[in-house]
């Protein structure tokens, strides 16, 4: 799993996660607890996650992902 807490200002919408998801669909994003839906809030493409929404400092965001 990935914690992009102290990444969070407000402006990134894109993470590097620490390793390639495999299969890139099971992986699981949570914004401050809320589970968030694959192709509909984020995408995920070699190891970069992007958000459609801007994450400000003080949110959480975590990557749980089998690799």
């Amino acid at each position: 799993s990935d914690n992009f807490t102290s990444s969070l200002n407000g402006v990134l919408t894109s993470f590097t996660l620490t390793h390639t998801p495999s299969p890139v669909a099971a992986i699981s994003l949570y914004f401050n607890g809320l589970a968030q839906v694959y192709n509909t809030h984020f995408t995920v493409s070699g190891t970069t996650v992007t958000t459609n929404f801007t994450p400000l400092a003080g949110d959480n965001l975590v990557a749980i992902y089998p690799y």
